[in-house]
């Protein structure tokens, strides 16, 4: 697929990704992908930065308020994602792996109307199989997975695939290339959680941060390999 290699420009402190597809006008998808439709495009910020409001600009006591005020926000919803995760974990039995409730794994949570969609597309994503995060990687076990790429996240790991998410897989791009830190506090996981196929992630919806727990179960190719974003290695 064109999508499935991204074209990646860094001019000083922004990182843009951009896909040769058109996605316009394609119905939304429930679930997990709905959710991440909404997500709010600065997903560190929360909000308007000082260079886009003349508000803010004139302040010059409100900025650091603000940032002391979502950082406070980020680290409630931290302490959030650690205690949904136990309460995840510790109501999986033993040999049973996590679902997400509202993203369950077959093909009607990818799109509300296929009808909508182009005929090809539709039968392209239809085709779509549902594998554990560890057999779509090759992996012999989910405990060989790792939360973070070798070497940590660089905005070059970002591949997208078929899901026309550019927007949302630019932010993360953006933040890796600019406030690593800030990513790696929006991942909540341990080896139990990779276990049962389950990760707590923190976004900024609409301005509001929320936890929100992910399964491991990813829309794949028949022939094997992850459908939509993936990281470079890893």
């Amino acid at each position: 697929s064109p999508c499935s290699h991204l074209c990646q420009h860094t001019m000083g402190n922004t990182t843009s990704i951009s896909c040769d597809e058109d996605h316009h006008g394609l119905p939304m998808a429930r679930g997990r992908s709905r959710r991440l439709a909404e997500c709010d495009a600065s997903v560190g910020g929360g909000g308007a930065s000082a260079e886009s409001s003349p508000a803010m600009a004139s302040s010059s006591t409100s900025s650091p308020r603000k940032a002391a005020s979502a950082a406070n926000a980020r680290a409630f919803v931290a302490d959030q994602s650690t205690e949904m995760l136990e309460a995840i974990l510790s109501s999986i039995p033993d040999g049973r792996c996590y679902e997400d409730p509202e993203f369950l794994p077959r093909s009607a949570a990818l799109c509300q109307s296929w009808d909508r969609l182009a005929p090809d597309k539709a039968k392209e994503w239809q085709k779509l199989v549902w594998k554990p995060a560890h057999t779509a990687l090759g992996l012999k076990s989910p405990k060989e997975l790792a939360i973070w790429p070798k070497g940590g996240a660089k905005p070059t790991d970002v591949r997208q695939g078929i899901l026309g998410d550019c927007y949302f897989l630019a932010s993360l791009s953006a933040l890796a290339d600019t406030q690593k830190a800030l990513l790696e506090q929006l991942i909540t996981s341990n080896e139990r959680a990779l276990e049962v196929g389950v990760t707590i992630c923190r976004l900024s919806l609409g301005g509001q941060w929320r936890a929100i727990p992910v399964s491991h179960s990813l829309p794949c190719y028949p022939s094997g390999g992850l459908a939509f974003s993936r990281a470079k290695e890893g």
